[in-house]
């Protein structure tokens, strides 16, 4: 180890209770008492082969891997993601015949045709029934898809597909709080897959674990054909979910079972992660399990750790010598940009004084909708950052359909003229939002391929990408495109789709109008709130993006755009696009001159797990923004990993005094 091992992690190496869960703060050096946990075993006489180490992630993969060679654990051992070691299980068990082998994706653009398949079956079911729906049916675009195979990654790790026999489609649909429409498609989508007899035509990454908890439900002998090894860990227990958790279970009857997590840093309920699989759930499974904790962090220092102690309510210290400074920023909330120009501002001043250069600094958002007026902040400060896990706010879907209604309304396409990467995002993003499709080169062969009937009309799908190559040399075209053919209703739309595509063309035509009337001054702001409230953007996003999170934080980063262009209140269509434009130019220069260099990090709490950096800002800290949500616990622990990832500094940016009330509940008040 890089520092002698504590009494608790000693404690840890040394044990050889047959199940041990290890509680660690963040920190805590989890990953590498994993590793001497093997050592120890190794040098006791179980062989590398017979061990083995598992985990939810490349990257943890990789960390684990490399604490391997840094403790000096002998060569053999087995290190896999557990969606790797399914696979091979599923590999297994069709080599002894207990199913036929299926066929493995490793895409999204490869499930994306079944997905599209089983949408329209759906909606021809609902059809011959007359069963009246305004659910948008069409899975053409990649947000829907993407948001689409979440909830079904949701599903299955929470072992609800192998329900889906059993279950009414209705009740399933109101104890997730999710449309009935969505888990039929689902269901279909099972249902093609062959689930239904037991047999997996084809399988994605995250189908290998829930179908091979379904097989030895159906065939329990079959459970004899998995690998005996005399010990598994397992790191990050914290994101573990019920299909995992139902296999490890299996893999613990004849091995020793050691596995760490931080209860506290279960937020990624998306893969499934569940609380109780940490406490209740594990005593049920493993009864007189062992459980020790890890109470020192490596990573901050007494101030940061007594905080978080506080906060989720357990023991946390520091080791000795190190110190994090902890500051509470006020900044007047509904004030223009005020808390994302105190961000600003503190990092500017902490680089005038030298403390640290830019790589140092993490500014971590709860969601990427937080990001615009941030954004905007450092891009008038010059200060080179990289959106780390999410999109800039210039390239959003919602946010580019937003801008390509301007160039419409304005006739104004000068800013598109040789940016055929954007142009090419802006038609896309028009696309979505009128439920148009696109396919790259991948799709069409795959559909040509999949059934010869759909060859006729396969001949459009390439008049849409000759399009996108007509639009992209000359963005110019990009108003008859929108006129006649993203707005022409099609035999193919639903009812919802073809009003929706009316009232599109309805209001572009009074932009265009406003647009032109030269006496009055129509300004940007005022051409944005007008398609923002009669295109009613907020009901349509919602049926553009399949999942609620993703819809909701569209919703906001519209909001945020038009505030953004509220702050420039005299400011013409024309010109806004201008600025627009140059800004997106100097995110991309500073991009191409820095390249792999470090800069600074701007993130979300999602893709910060993980990670440190000497230096966290932590924005927004006021109700409706953190927390967002009524689940506290959750929201508790999504603010615990965003502030343990601070090393020497974590700034904390509340409402100033004057508006107390409306600070976030999350932090512990003296």
């Amino acid at each position: 180890m890089p520092v002698s091992p504590t009494p608790e992690q000693i404690a840890i190496i040394e044990s050889t209770k047959p199940v041990t869960m290890i509680e660690a703060v963040a920190g805590a050096g989890k990953t590498t008492v994993l590793a001497c946990v093997l050592k120890r075993a190794c040098d006791k006489g179980v062989a590398p082969a017979q061990a083995i180490a598992l985990c939810f992630s490349q990257g943890a993969k990789e960390r684990l891997t490399q604490k391997f060679v840094e403790e000096g654990a002998p060569r053999g051992i087995v290190v896999q993601t557990v969606e790797e070691f399914a696979r091979q299980q599923v590999i297994s068990m069709a080599g002894a015949s207990y199913l036929d082998m299926p066929v493995f994706y490793d895409s999204n653009e490869q499930i994306r045709p079944h997905i599209v398949a089983a949408a329209e079956a759906v909606w021809q079911r609902y059809a011959d029934a007359g069963v009246l729906t305004d659910f948008d049916f069409s899975f053409d675009s990649n947000e829907r898809i993407e948001d689409f195979i979440r909830l079904l990654v949701r599903l299955k790790a929470n072992l609800v597909t192998l329900e889906f026999e059993a279950r009414d489609t209705d009740e399933i649909a109101e104890s997730l709080d999710e449309s009935a429409e969505l888990i039929a498609i689902c269901k279909e989508v099972e249902r093609q897959r062959g689930t239904d007899s037991g047999e997996c035509v084809w399988q994605s990454p995250f189908d290998h674990v829930t179908d091979l908890i379904g097989l030895f439900r159906r065939q329990p002998e079959a459970v004899n054909v998995l690998p005996r090894f005399r010990i598994c860990v397992v790191d990050e227990w914290h994101d573990v979910n019920a299909a995992e958790f139902a296999l490890v279970q299996l893999l613990a009857r004849h091995a020793r079972l050691v596995v760490v997590g931080d209860r506290d840093q279960i937020i990624n309920a998306e893969r499934g992660a569940d609380p109780a699989l940490s406490s209740n759930g594990f005593d049920f499974a493993f009864p007189g399990a062992t459980r020790q904790a890890i109470t020192r962090t490596f990573r901050f220092g007494s101030s940061l750790s007594a905080l978080a102690g506080a906060m989720m309510r357990r023991e946390c210290v520091s080791q000795p010598g190190l110190s994090t400074r902890v500051t509470y920023m006020p900044y007047q909330p509904g004030a223009d940009n005020d808390c994302a120009a105190m961000v600003v501002a503190t990092i500017t001043a902490a680089r005038a004084r030298k403390d640290a250069k830019l790589s140092d600094f993490a500014v971590v958002v709860r969601d990427a909708d937080q990001s615009i007026d941030i954004e905007n902040q450092l891009i008038d400060a010059e200060i080179p950052y990289r959106c780390s896990g999410f999109d800039s706010y210039l390239v959003r879907p919602e946010i580019l359909m937003l801008r390509g209604l301007l160039h419409i309304a304005t006739g104004s396409y000068d800013t598109l003229s040789g940016e055929k990467l954007s142009t090419e995002k802006l038609v896309r993003s028009l696309g979505l939002y009128a439920s148009a499709r696109f396919d790259s080169d991948a799709d069409f062969a795959s559909l040509l391929s999949f059934d010869e009937r759909l060859a006729p009309e396969l001949k459009n799908e390439r008049r849409w990408k000759e399009a996108l190559r007509m639009i992209t040399a000359e963005p110019a075209t990009l108003e008859s495109f929108f006129s006649g053919i993203l707005c022409r209703v099609s035999s193919v739309d639903s009812d919802s789709t073809g009003r929706w595509k009316i009232r599109f063309a309805e209001v572009v035509a009074t932009l265009r109008e406003m647009a032109a009337n030269v006496a009055v001054k129509n300004t940007a702001v005022q051409l944005l709130t007008y398609a923002v409230r009669q295109l009613d953007l907020a009901s349509a996003t919602s049926r553009v993006f399949v999942s609620r999170g993703r819809a909701d934080s569209a919703t906001r980063s519209i909001d945020a755009f038009i505030r953004f262009a509220g702050n420039r209140p005299d400011q013409s269509a024309t010109d806004f696009l201008r600025e627009l434009a140059a800004r997106q130019a100097s995110i991309g220069k500073k991009l191409n001159y820095l390249k792999g260099r470090a800069q600074l990090d701007l993130t979300t709490v999602q893709y910060a797990k993980g990670k440190e950096w000497p230096q966290v800002l932590i924005p927004y800290l006021e109700r409706g923004q953190f927390p967002r949500t009524a689940n506290l616990g959750e929201e508790r622990r999504l603010l615990y990993v965003a502030m343990t990832r601070a090393m020497t500094s974590l700034t904390l940016f509340e409402p100033a005094e004057a508006f107390a009330s409306r600070r976030s509940a999350l932090l512990p008040r003296p």
